[in-house]
């Protein structure tokens, strides 16, 4: 969300990740726009379907291919707190029999 503070403060922190980690950053939201140098999807019906409460910053691992969604961040966190989620997303994958 453009005017979230919270969503300023995280974004530098998943850009950061996405580079380190070479994972592809796709925004979506509810209205025009999106973060500077982050690109953008205006979907009000995904938006409200993943997130119904209205809170921010949410981040997800997801597959366009599958359209298969897992939660990872809800609200600001840590880069190595991020990094925890991520392999636990992974792993619970793998345990399923496949992986995003």
């Amino acid at each position: 969300k453009k005017d979230c503070p919270y969503c300023h403060e995280f974004a530098p922190v998943v850009q950061h990740f996405a580079q380190q980690y070479d994972f592809n950053i796709e925004g979506l939201s509810a209205e025009e726009g999106c973060f500077e140098g982050m690109s953008c999807l205006k979907n009000k019906g995904a938006v409200e379907t993943l997130n119904p409460e209205g809170a921010y910053p949410l981040l997800y691992l997801a597959n366009p291919a599958t359209n298969d969604v897992i939660p990872i961040a809800r609200g600001f966190i840590s880069q190595s707190a991020l990094l925890e989620n991520v392999k636990y997303a992974i792993k619970f994958l793998e345990q399923q029999g496949g992986l995003l």
